[in-house]
């Protein structure tokens, strides 16, 4: 009977992600997408159901929309406005975010809020339900211990049958290398656990917070730094847990679980050229990593398969 349920569930996983890759194929032929309203309208037009819906809207983004530094963001200093009564202010910042997505569709550039809203804008005019998560994330070893004082992320969660599915395009539309925006939809973050999301993101909302379950701030930002790698080799960290290892000899051991034997895995300092081998031990499930530190290295950076999985700031005891 194990195995009949067994299988019935690895048929209906697979079902599922062909479908869904069906979809991706249908967006990577859309042409020349001028508005918000005109991409809702063909998406409306080509998907059925709400889940393929939000995929279409994901996969387009993601492939469409580079990220850009220099594009303004609604996260930096607030803005100030005039208003006559709450209806006008709602009027007025509603206005201000729909310029901001026609911007991102129109330039194909964006930072976090010109994903997050436009992705928001198209779930809004398919009349599916979604909420925008405002929050933190950390994504350099200089963050590690520190408290931020405004939030510097947005994402989004979208409800599909009475279930709240997070997204983030940001994270999901591609990498740079120099300063070169590589496009490459990363589908990791689209339906993400929260379990792994927890570990990159810290939504500042209440709601979401008893959402993700979350502990302290401070809790989060002692935490290292985990890239898509180690979501991906379906790694789980034993230790060490805090973002910054204290070193009282001149080598540290980090222990990760579930990671396959065959995984390549190297470590770099800042500024080295090139990465190195550890001392690699396979123990049942438990992988130990031991790395020499040599004096003055600050940050330490773990790779698998050569992706860069974990982040570590060095602190030497006196």
């Amino acid at each position: 009977m194990k195995k009949i349920l067994l299988l019935l569930f690895l048929t209906t996983t697979i079902t599922f992600s062909q479908k869904l890759e069906k979809v991706d194929e249908i967006i990577y032929s859309y042409k020349s997408i001028s508005s918000a309203e005109e991409l809702a309208k063909k998406i409306d037009s080509d998907f059925k159901t709400n889940l393929e819906k939000i995929r279409a809207i994901y996969t387009w983004l993601a492939l469409n929309i580079e990220y850009h530094k220099e594009t303004t963001t609604l996260l930096e200093a607030p803005k100030y406005y005039i208003y006559s009564n709450e209806y006008d202010l709602a009027y007025r910042l509603k206005r201000v975010n729909n310029e901001l997505v026609s911007k991102t569709i129109t330039d194909k550039k964006a930072v976090c809020t010109g994903y997050a809203l436009t992705f928001k804008k198209l779930c809004n005019l398919l009349k599916i339900e979604n909420e925008l998560i405002k929050g933190y994330v950390k994504t350099e070893t200089y963050e590690i211990n520190y408290i931020p004082k405004n939030k510097n992320h947005v994402w989004n969660a979208v409800k599909i049958d009475g279930t709240w599915l997070l997204v983030d395009v940001t994270y999901g539309a591609g990498y740079s290398i120099n300063n070169v925006w590589h496009s490459k939809p990363n589908y990791f973050y689209f339906n993400v656990d929260k379990e792994s999301l927890r570990l990159t993101h810290y939504p500042s909302d209440s709601k979401w917070m008893q959402f993700f379950r979350r502990k302290p701030l401070n809790q989060f930002c002692n935490q290292p730094i985990y890239n898509y790698a180690f979501f991906n080799n379906g790694a789980e960290l034993i230790t060490p847990k805090k973002g910054e290892i204290e070193v009282f000899e001149n080598k540290i051991t980090i222990k990760v679980k579930n990671i396959n034997f065959k995984t390549g895995i190297l470590y770099s300092f800042e500024k080295s050229i090139g990465a190195k081998k550890p001392q690699i031990r396979h123990l049942d499930s438990i992988t130990s990593i031991t790395i020499k530190i040599p004096p003055k290295k600050k940050k330490l950076y773990i790779y698998f398969n050569g992706e860069s999985a974990l982040a570590y700031k060095i602190k030497r005891e006196k």
